[in-house]
């Protein structure tokens, strides 16, 4: 009888250890697949997507009651946000973590290994030894009413042994805790995780590269264009580059320079366009809009949050917000001035990212390319169109040997400001949209010449001047030996 007891249990341990390793094998079959066929598709791959569907098989092979999965922010790698929930978790979607915080998830990321929490004793014992906060930072959230904490499996996700995110499996359901079988499915879980976010960061920054690729291409294009297409033809640009909703650009007003007003929009943002009640008074940091054109810098606001805490500053007026109406809920915004010649011309803002996305470091890089084209086009235009250039005794070809002077000094700006203003009044149109290219070079040079060395900078600069005289010599060509102005070619 002993035997046929001691034979019975044995044999109910193994059936039980058998149907968990059953479940477990179940479990990866379900989600290797997944993995594979959604990281193969370039063309509708979406890692937002992938991971929520990643956390709805955890949370139900796992049985468990919580499920959430963090990253670190793009521009902050010490931040991390949670950026799917499942169960009871999906309440902190959006809510950050810091590395250096004294907390258990920030502990996890430090010490770049998983931990099996077995109950709650264990947490507060762990907590203790470890000098962490005795409250977590998301209690309040997580445990709530009749809800309470009782068990944990947590993995940090590793891309060369640096942690990038986290995910956590909390509240094992009908069960004491998680297994050790399931803590080291959790991790393989983990690698399949940050394999897909690799897979993810190399196909944004070759989609990116390639659409800033094209970016750089059009831009000769642009200074074919008319004031109002151009408008346009930024608009469209920006909108599918962003794949955003809603796009504005603001410019002085012709009849008093003081203000901007919206001269173009899109999206819900088109009821704005030309609309008198939404202006913003410049050198008075006048809404978000103003202080964008008085701060010349770019702006990130990624939450309704965000915008809240820029509105108790004062400076968040909401002139612009009456296209909202009921159309549609602001979610995040960037912006950038459009300077031309050290002034600033206009504001492009874009708004509400579409499935959730955030805006981005490299989304503040690619914008203020954006409109430093849209800056330099449109000062173009008003140049073209203005008042008759003010009139010298000085030839058009001692202009141009000063121009290579100052290129022969160093003075790589002046000679291209310069270059271009006399292209523009001799109606040189190619060798106008060929200068406004090394303009832009040779703004993005200035932002970048601090974190790149002597020589690398005395290079880019030698490039950039060299480039410049080339251009030059079609216009030094038909100058040469012409005492006074000529009229504009037609």
């Amino acid at each position: 009888m002993k035997y046929f007891n001691f034979y019975y249990q044995n044999n109910t341990l193994k059936n039980k250890k058998m149907k968990h390793q059953n479940n477990i094998l179940d479990f990866m079959l379900k989600i290797f697949p997944k993995i594979t066929q959604e990281v193969s598709d370039w063309d509708s791959f979406d890692l937002v997507k992938l991971l929520d569907r990643i956390l709805e098989i955890v949370i139900l092979n796992f049985n468990a009651s919580a499920c959430s999965l963090f990253l670190e922010k793009e521009d902050d790698k010490d931040e991390f946000v949670c950026v799917a929930g499942k169960g009871y978790a999906n309440q902190i979607e959006g809510k950050l973590y810091n590395i250096r915080e004294a907390r258990f998830t920030s502990f996890v990321l430090r010490e770049r290994k998983s931990f099996n929490i077995k109950s709650k004793e264990e947490l507060i014992a762990f907590k203790k030894v470890n000098n962490l906060n005795e409250k977590g930072k998301l209690d309040d959230i997580m445990w709530s009413g009749e809800r309470d904490f009782e068990n944990l499996v947590c993995v940090p996700l590793m891309i060369k042994d640096r942690p990038v995110g986290l995910i956590k499996v909390e509240n094992k359901k009908n069960a004491k805790a998680f297994s050790d079988i399931e803590e080291n499915t959790l991790k393989v879980t983990g690698h399949l995780i940050t394999l897909s976010i690799s897979h993810a960061r190399f196909y944004q920054k070759w989609r990116r590269s390639h659409q800033l690729e094209k970016i750089i291409e059009i831009i000769p294009d642009l200074l074919s264009y008319e004031k109002e297409p151009l408008l346009k033809k930024i608009m469209t640009l920006t909108m599918e580059y962003f794949n955003a909703e809603v796009c504005f650009i603001f410019l002085r007003k012709e009849e008093d320079e003081n203000y901007l007003y919206c001269a173009e929009g899109a999206g819900y943002a088109a009821e704005v366009k030309d609309k008198q009640e939404v202006v913003y008074k410049l050198d008075s940091w006048d809404g978000i809009t103003g202080t964008i054109a008085d701060s010349k810098q770019t702006f990130i606001i990624n939450s309704i949050d965000e915008l809240k805490e820029w509105r108790k500053k004062g400076i968040a007026k909401s002139k612009a917000d009456v296209h909202l109406k009921e159309r549609g809920q602001f979610r995040n915004m960037i912006g950038a001035p459009l300077i031309a010649r050290n002034k600033v011309v206009g504001v492009i803002k874009v708004e509400n990212k579409k499935f959730n996305e955030k805006f981005s470091a490299y989304d503040a890089k690619a914008l203020k390319i954006i409109s430093d084209v849209a800056g330099i086009t449109l000062d173009s235009l008003s140049y073209r169109g203005g008042d008759e250039f003010d009139k010298s005794e000085e030839s058009n070809y001692d202009r141009l040997l000063k121009i290579k002077n100052h290129i022969k000094q160093g003075n790589i700006e002046k000679a291209i400001n310069e270059s271009i203003e006399l292209s523009i009044e001799l109606n040189y149109k190619e060798t106008e949209s060929l200068l406004t290219i090394q303009s832009f070079r040779y703004k993005q040079w200035k932002k970048q010449q601090y974190v790149v060395g002597f020589k690398e900078n005395q290079s880019i600069l030698t490039q950039i001047g060299f480039s410049v005289l080339s251009i030059l010599e079609e216009i030094e060509v038909e100058l040469k030996g012409v005492p006074k102005k000529t009229p504009n070619k037609k």
